[in-house]
């Protein structure tokens, strides 16, 4: 039988997760990069979390009240075409919010788990009343890598505290040591059969760049509303050289 850590930690100096496998460390290091980067991404592109709305103010407000009645719905109906054409382009779709006529959210079409993890974030914003801009790029990272992979495995019976922080993974496998005495065997195990592959980097984050791309194209589409407008409506000008006169 193996010697327990303990004693190899007492005689050497070392701490427990040294005695990890170079696949374990390796998966360990692969996790931790991971939250790094979904959480830089998710804290530079916090939108994502929330709805947007469809609604054209400025056009409303602003624009001639004769091309309102006369182009409105041709309008609305061309812009919101194009925008499913975008979508069905970048694998989106969009979930309407249950209460509005003009609000919704933007999700992959294909990928439940990224969905999943999105909205376990924000129904943690909204059932412990914590927003999202007060959470740090580590906690966003953490959370959805998380809930992301939760999705994936339908189970995990090693909590990825433990991987993300030096102090926890020793507390763990210490524990692990005072139980068996092949703890590391059990360790390695544990780690391989639920975080080798992990899969965030290669598949969640191209799907979360989509559906930050389809956030960007509704705020750049309101954002220059009434350029778009007068775009629209001098085209049908163009096409009709009796507009004005009808």
């Amino acid at each position: 039988m193996q010697r327990k850590i303990k004693r190899i930690v007492e005689n050497t100096g070392v701490d427990y997760a040294s005695q990890l496998s170079p696949e374990s460390k390796q998966i360990i290091q692969n996790v931790r990069n991971a939250c790094k980067q979904v959480g830089e991404l998710l804290y530079k592109n916090q939108d994502i979390f929330g709805y947007t709305d469809a609604k054209l103010y400025n056009v409303v407000y602003y624009a001639d009240e004769k091309d309102i009645n006369r182009e409105w719905e041709w309008f609305l109906d061309d812009m919101w075409s194009d925008f499913k054409e975008f979508c069905s382009e970048h694998d989106l779709t969009v979930v309407p919010v249950r209460t509005s006529n003009s609000k919704f959210y933007i999700r992959s079409d294909s990928n439940n788990s990224v969905n999943y993890a999105l909205d376990e974030i924000d129904d943690y914003k909204n059932h412990r009343g914590r927003p999202i801009k007060s959470m740090t790029a580590d906690e966003l990272g953490e959370f959805f890598v998380y809930s992301y992979w939760y999705n994936e495995m339908n189970y995990l019976s090693f909590d990825m505290d433990y991987l993300l922080n030096d102090n926890n993974l020793n507390d763990y496998i210490k524990g692990l040591d005072e139980k068996y005495e092949d703890a590391i065997d059990v360790a390695n195990d544990e780690i391989y059969e639920n975080w080798a592959e992990l899969d965030v980097v290669e598949r969640a984050i191209p799907v979360l760049n989509e559906i930050i791309a389809g956030y960007d194209y509704g705020e750049d589409f309101k954002a220059n509303q009434l350029s778009i407008w007068d775009d629209y409506i001098a085209f049908q000008k163009e096409m009709n050289p009796d507009y004005d006169e009808e």
